[in-house]
């Protein structure tokens, strides 16, 4: 049986134990079997999920955690020691990607709490996300959850992406651009989820806006991580695109601008995120929204200040939390 449990200043760690009858149990070891790995997406909490057997040995899913978000990965044990860890992954398997996991009850969470299995010759996982929903992620998944043209843009939007940005230098070629498929098609899928006609932007550009940001906003970490300091703005000056240039146009981009901040606003706690509408949309008072809060004046205060730091926390270049 493996279980989650805490050792000395870990938040959390993963121990091993055995039993004859189900019913007395006894631990293998003085040791975790797996603890949270520091610079890792489990760097904080590791968490039983579940486990499964084949051929290759005990295959143990698990719930990793940094200080950001929730995320799943898994660890192959050894058969003749259930403690003896032969491989773990470095990324994360499955992590917040789509609206609905990044939005809900707690935002940037996906948990699993048992459940793979077999189905016509692939597995399937079935996870918990931002514990609001219950969702599956397959083995060798179609992609047909958007349409041919959005497709299109997806592909497009790539390719202009891979011709204008240098491979960061720690990347091995192929695996980059795995990578930045992977990256760019959450984001035209969370792109689709989000969209509504009454924004005022037609839906090419919401789209392909979202996967461009979204892929920048990657080489841009993955830039930092490597230690490379170049400019985007010197690299990318002359930089011409006929999706882009009909950004200029200053109306859709306040369309665009408007409806990424509504998604930041939705990824605040609730209390901050009622707080910061009925203050700044709304217009009302602290003391009325403290009021129907039923806290005083100074929490919601307190709170309102919390908000606007995560806002501007989120709204701030990558390259400039690196700093």
């Amino acid at each position: 049986m493996y279980f989650t449990g805490r050792l000395k200043d870990c938040q959390s760690a993963i121990g091993c134990a055995v039993s004859s009858d189900l019913t007395h149990w006894k631990e293998v070891a003085d040791h975790p079997v797996l603890m949270p790995r520091k610079g890792y997406f489990d760097s904080w909490v590791v968490e039983v999920g579940t486990c499964i057997l084949n051929e290759d040995g005990i295959w143990l899913f698990y719930n990793g955690r940094d200080h950001s978000s929730y995320r799943i990965g898994c660890a192959l044990l050894a058969y003749d020691d259930p403690t003896r860890v032969l491989w773990r992954c470095e990324r994360a398997i499955l992590e917040p990607c789509l609206n609905w996991e990044r939005r809900g009850i707690t935002p940037e969470v996906t948990f699993l709490a048992g459940g793979v299995v077999r189905v016509d010759g692939k597995w399937a996982l079935y996870y918990g996300a931002a514990d609001t929903v219950v969702g599956v992620a397959m083995t060798e998944p179609s992609h047909n959850f958007v349409e041919p043209e959005i497709e299109r843009w997806l592909s497009q939007t790539l390719r202009q992406f891979l011709a204008r940005f240098p491979i960061p230098c720690h990347w091995d070629p192929s695996q980059w651009m795995e990578e930045v498929k992977i990256v760019a098609w959450a984001a035209a899928v969370e792109a689709c989820q989000s969209f509504r006609e009454d924004f005022g932007v037609p839906k090419e550009l919401f789209v392909r806006q979202r996967v461009w940001n979204a892929l920048k906003d990657y080489w841009r970490l993955e830039q930092a991580y490597g230690s490379q300091t170049a400019s985007l703005d010197e690299l990318f000056s002359d930089e011409k695109e006929g999706w882009q240039e009909r950004l200029a146009d200053e109306r859709v981009k306040e369309a665009i601008d408007h409806c990424l901040f509504q998604d930041l606003l939705a990824r605040l706690p609730e209390r901050e995120r009622v707080i910061i509408e009925r203050l700044f949309w709304e217009k009302e008072s602290l003391t009325a929204i403290a009021k129907d809060l039923k806290v005083s004046v100074p929490r919601v205060h307190q709170l309102k200040e919390k908000a606007l730091a995560r806002l501007r926390a989120w709204l701030q270049p990558p390259s400039l939390k690196n700093r």
